[in-house]
């Protein structure tokens, strides 16, 4: 069978955030056809594509008119070459030899896979088991939407960042927020690739990954009350009952309060007590003076025959017998174990605990993650703003 090829060049009609159109290349070998970046872009309010002579006029249109020729000769090389080895079966081919892309072991996913197995390796070291089931998760919607979207097994042009934004979007259904916690993920890897050397150009140089604000769910002091004087006879429900109460007054995220060991506890010399540990998922250090409530919970279960503080349960099933204690004490919030550590920054920030403190504490590498949880209630406003009332009250009467 006779081999066809062609090259041609177009222009995106949708324009990236920076107002500038794209520059697509499309190749056709055997009526396949694919396409790929030029990394050339034009601006529409100096310069026009001609779609019938496929040429670019305006400002600066001979360099950009050059370069286009010269890369339709590149390729044009490029499938020469790869024709005398022998059939070329798919404009893919062409592309990615052009790209100078390995369609081996160098590939986005495998990078992806040996990262992924990387994070496996350090579960229990300096990482969880959430955390590597959340990249294991990435990496399934990223190969998913190759195969769905690309018919390939690799990432190839500069538009792959923006379709998988879209195709997360609208296969999953999922919120802004959740989106972008999986291309944060997926932005590492791809810095993985440039170090390696495998991607010449960052895919993510135009998408901008930015949250919706969220204000984090906690329990009021009255709510924490219900909790600490209900009593369980279930003995699963009085455990979960005791691990999440003590969360609420030390700030441990669940998978440090499971890794909690007695060597984690010291005394002081005046007989104050402490939890050193350091935090699995930053991996600083957090120093904590341990309050009465949670030194009443450690005493609870010394009796163990492990080196745990606590008594260890998985985490769904904890956040399970919490929507079970919720009920029992007619709280009407949607509990989980992280809303301890929410309830712990904003109860102490209520009780006027500084917030470089809480930051210490909570094992933060700034204050602002420790703003993320704390919030100022209501009454908090109107007793500070009486103290500075107070306080100023010289200053206002010179007003009367």
């Amino acid at each position: 069978m006779k081999n066809t090829f062609s090259v041609l060049f177009y222009v995106k009609k949708q324009q990236k955030k920076s107002g500038l159109l794209p520059i697509m290349g499309r190749i056709t070998v055997n009526k396949q056809t694919t396409q790929f970046f030029t990394q050339l872009e034009i601006d529409p309010q100096t310069t026009e594509w001609d779609s019938k002579t496929k040429k670019i006029n305006g400002k600066g249109a001979s360099s950009l008119n050059s370069q286009l020729r010269n890369i339709e000769a590149r390729i044009r090389t490029t499938y020469q070459e790869m024709f005398l080895r022998g059939p070329v079966l798919s404009a893919e081919q062409v592309k990615n030899a052009f790209l100078g892309i390995d369609d081996s072991s160098t590939t986005l996913l495998s990078v992806f896979q040996e990262y992924k197995q990387h994070q496996k390796d350090m579960i229990g070291k300096c990482r969880s088991l959430s955390t590597y089931k959340r990249i294991t998760l990435v990496y399934n919607r990223v190969a998913d939407f190759i195969k769905v979207k690309h018919h390939r097994s690799d990432m190839y042009d500069g538009s792959f960042v923006d379709d998988f934004s879209d195709y997360l979007f609208t296969t999953y259904k999922v919120s802004n927020n959740q989106v972008q916690k999986i291309m944060q993920v997926f932005k590492h890897v791809t810095k993985i690739c440039i170090k390696k050397g495998l991607l010449k150009k960052d895919p993510f140089s135009d998408y901008k990954i930015k949250f919706d604000p969220v204000d984090p769910n906690f329990l009021t002091v009255d709510e924490l009350k219900l909790i600490i004087q209900k009593k369980f006879s279930l003995r699963s429900l009085e455990t979960t009952k005791d691990l999440f109460v003590f969360s609420c007054f030390t700030g441990l995220a669940f998978v440090d309060a499971m890794n909690l060991k007695r060597e984690n506890i010291t005394l002081a010399e005046n007989g104050d007590m402490w939890i050193k540990i350091t935090r699995q998922k930053t991996n600083i250090p957090s120093i904590i003076p341990v309050m009465d409530i949670a030194k009443s919970i450690i005493k609870k279960y010394e009796n163990q025959n492990d080196s745990y503080v606590l008594p260890r349960s998985p985490h769904q099933h904890v956040n399970a017998y919490l929507k079970q204690i919720a009920s029992s004490c007619g709280i009407k919030k949607n509990m989980t174990f992280h809303m301890a550590r929410h309830t712990y920054a904003t109860t102490a920030m209520s009780f006027g605990v500084p917030i470089a403190t809480i930051a210490k504490t909570m094992g933060h590498a700034n204050m602002k993650m420790t703003q993320h949880y704390a919030r100022v209630l209501p009454e908090k406003i109107i007793k500070d703003i009486n103290v500075l009332n107070t306080a100023t009250q010289t200053l206002q009467t010179l007003y009367q």
